[in-house]
This record gives C-alpha cells, sequence and structure tokens, in this order.
C-alpha cells in the first residue's frame, strides 16, 4: 500500500540533539514524578505512624540526660534509657527535655521499635507531632508534584513545538521569549507555595513574617525582571545576561536566607 503522505525532511542535526535531549528530560521529569512524592509519602507517613503508635499504647521509662549540645542559638539534649534488654539514645529540643546533664527524666519508649521514643516533658505530645508531620507531608509531596509535573510539561511544549516547527527557537526570538514566560508561569506558583510554607511556620512559632514578605516580593520581582531583561534581544545575549544578574541576585538571596535563620534562631 502506497504512503499517503510525502516523507518529512531530514531534521536540522542541531534540532535533533535538542529533540533527543528534551525526550530524556521528559521521561525524566516523569519518572521522577511518579519517586519523589511516592517516597516522599512513604518516610513521612512512616514517622506519623510510629508516633501515632507511641500515643496509643506508648510504655513508660526511666531516662537519663547524657549530654547537651548546641547548634547556633537553639540547644538539643540527647538523653538515653533502657528497653528491650538494649540502650538506646534519642536527641530533642533542650526544651523538651529540660535539666542538666545527669537528669532524669520519663520516657516513652514504642515497645515494638525500642530505640523510638519521646520525652514526656515534650511541648507537643506524639499524636499532635504525627499531624504537623502529615501536614508538611502533604506541602512536600504537593511541591514536588507540581515541580517535576511542571518540568514534563514545558518539555513535552517545546518538543512538540520542535517537531513541528522543525527549527530550534535559537533561530526564532519570539519562541524563545515565550518559552521563557511559560517556565515563569508554570514555576511561579511553587515559589509562592514555598512562600506560603515559611510564612505559615513563622506565625506558628510567633516569628516576623515580614522576612518571608520580603522574600516573596524580591522572588517574584526578579523573576519577571529577569526573564523581561534576558528576553529583550531574544536569545544571542541571554547567557551574558543571566550571569549578569546572578553576580548581584545571588548575594541578595544568601542575605535573606541569612535574616531568615537569624528570625528563627533569636526570634
Amino acid at each position: 500500500m502506497a504512503p499517503t503522505t510525502a516523507a518529512a525532511s531530514p531534521l536540522d542535526p542541531r534540532v535533533e540533539r535538542q529533540v533527543a535531549s528534551l525526550a530524556r528530560w521528559r521521561w525524566g521529569f516523569l519518572a521522577l514524578l511518579v519517586v519523589v512524592p511516592a517516597g516522599c509519602h512513604e518516610l513521612f507517613e512512616r514517622q506519623a505512624s510510629r508516633l501515632d503508635a507511641l500515643s496509643e499504647h506508648g510504655a513508660r521509662t526511666s531516662g537519663t540526660i547524657a549530654r547537651i549540645e548546641r547548634q547556633g542559638g537553639a540547644a538539643y539534649a540527647t538523653y538515653e534509657y533502657t528497653a528491650g534488654g538494649a540502650t538506646h539514645s534519642w536527641s530533642v529540643s533542650q526544651a523538651d527535655a529540660p535539666g542538666a546533664v545527669g537528669s532524669r527524666l520519663e520516657v516513652l519508649v514504642l515497645p515494638e521499635a525500642p530505640s523510638f521514643s519521646r520525652p514526656t516533658t515534650a511541648r507537643v505530645p506524639p499524636a499532635e507531632e504525627a499531624v504537623r508531620g502529615r501536614c508538611i507531608a502533604r506541602w512536600f509531596e504537593g511541591g514536588a508534584t507540581y515541580l517535576f509535573a511542571a518540568g514534563f510539561v514545558l518539555c513535552e511544549a517545546s518538543l512538540r513545538r520542535l517537531l513541528r516547527r522543525r527549527r530550534s527557537e535559537r533561530d526564532d526570538a519570539a519562541d524563545y521569549r515565550r518559552r521563557l514566560w511559560l517556565t515563569a508561569a508554570l514555576f511561579a506558583p511553587l515559589l509562592f507555595g514555598i512562600g506560603a510554607w515559611h510564612w505559615q511556620d513563622a506565625a506558628e512559632k510567633g516569628e516576623s513574617v515580614w522576612p518571608v514578605a520580603l522574600g516573596l516580593a524580591l522572588g517574584a520581582s526578579t523573576i519577571r525582571g529577569t526573564l523581561a531583561y534576558a528576553a529583550k534581544n531574544g536569545p544571542t545575549q541571554a547567557a551574558t545576561r543571566s550571569a549578569r544578574v546572578l553576580r548581584w541576585v545571588a548575594p541578595l538571596a544568601l542575605g535573606l536566607a541569612l535574616v531568615r535563620a537569624l528570625v528563627s534562631w533569636f526570634g
């Protein structure tokens, strides 16, 4: 049977390389879209299930504060206890295990996994910690799902456009600008999702939310400004322009991260 359409002309070698690269990235993002959220769910749910079990049928035993260490502005206490015929240790915030080295404290131990425990003086009971852990898990799983789904959609869109037009976007400034703005549209919700999580975390801890608000405003304006700047003359000067932006954006980002850490430590 004779073909109904003429054979397509061969692709330019540069376009072929881009097609092969996009295809690899597309399948890579698809694999990560399945594996990473599932892995996050499994890890967080395992911890939350242990905390639920500890709250329901934990056994009480006596422990001793073995050492106290400081990390930045936070202090952590490591306590030791004997359960299941062995000696175990666990580290928590010193606020959850108040006392000096050598002080005795009561510990809640999970009978089926004696190495898992919490001090009974903990400010957040195991059941509440499990609820908080599941909430954090939803943020992580949702963020990972969106991130890799956005990468997959971006690769798929670029691949279809390449195969349809049979020329590189580097030869078309309009295509290049369109891809940049599509990238921004896909990844902007991730930026605001991360900011919303930090906002909620700061509000719950009674910390200032101004560093978070400043970071969101700077992030949004930087994304928009960088895209407009890089796309001004098409792809020809994008690398040079992006390098210029990076030289002043990176120090500002590090400064904001430091401010957030200081507020967390001393707020």
